[in-house]
C-alpha cells in the first residue's frame, strides 16, 4: 500500500481515471467523485461532526480536492476551467502536476504491470444480477472494462452486498472489496439532489 491503504486507493483512482476513460467519461467520473465527497464532508458539517484527523484516512473535504487535484494536474492546460469550478484553490493548483507526476511514478511500475498482463479475469464480480439492479449492472461494467485492459496478479472479488451501514471497503484475508447497497442507495441520493 502505498500511504494509508483509503489515500492510496484514492489516488489509484485519479489515475485509472485518467488514464482508461476518455476526455469525456474522465470529466464525469471526477465531478461525481467530487459531488460524493463534498455531500459527505456536508453532511457531517450539518450533523456536527468534526473531521477526524486521527482516522484511517483523510477527512471527507481533503479527500475532494485530493481527487480535484490530481485530475487537474494531469492535463492543467485543458482541465483549469473544471478545477476551478470546482473550487481548487490557486496555491494548491500550484502544485497539482507535480503532485500528480509523483503518484503516476509512484503507481506506474504497479498499474505497467497489470496492462502488460494484459486482459483477464483477475477481477471477479459477485453481487446482484444486473438485470436487477442498475447500480449492480453499472458495477459489473466498471469491472468488465477493466477487466477487458489489465489483470492484477491475484484474483479479486468485487461484491456489492448490504452491510447495515454506508461504506465500502478492502478485506485483504480475502482478496475482495465490498461495496455496501447503503452507501449506494447514499450516493443515489447525492446525485438526484445535485
Amino acid at each position: 500500500v502505498l500511504g494509508l491503504e483509503e489515500d492510496a486507493a484514492d489516488v489509484l483512482s485519479v489515475l485509472l481515471i485518467n488514464e482508461l476513460w476518455d476526455e469525456a467519461a474522465s470529466e464525469e467520473k471526477i465531478r461525481a467523485t467530487a459531488a460524493f465527497w463534498a455531500a459527505s464532508a456536508n453532511e457531517s458539517a450539518a450533523g456536527g461532526e468534526m473531521p477526524v484527523n486521527y482516522g484511517v484516512h483523510s477527512p471527507d473535504d481533503r479527500r475532494y480536492f485530493t481527487y480535484v487535484c490530481l485530475w487537474y494536474g494531469a492535463s492543467p492546460d485543458t482541465r483549469q476551467a473544471v478545477a476551478e469550478e470546482l473550487g481548487l484553490p490557486e496555491e494548491r493548483a500550484m502544485t497539482c502536476p507535480d503532485e500528480f507526476d509523483l503518484a503516476s511514478r509512484s503507481w506506474g511500475p504497479y498499474l505497467d504491470s497489470a496492462y502488460e498482463a494484459g486482459a483477464g479475469t483477475s477481477l471477479v464480480w459477485q453481487g446482484p444480477d444486473p438485470e436487477d439492479d442498475p447500480f449492480a449492472a453499472m458495477l459489473k461494467d466498471e469491472v468488465d472494462y477493466l477487466n477487458s485492459v489489465l489483470s492484477l496478479p491475484q484474483d479479486l472479488t468485487v461484491t456489492l452486498a448490504p452491510c447495515d451501514m454506508a461504506n465500502a471497503f478492502y478485506d485483504p484475508a480475502e482478496v475482495s472489496v465490498t461495496i455496501c447497497t447503503e452507501i449506494t442507495d447514499w450516493a443515489l441520493d447525492v446525485a438526484r439532489n445535485e
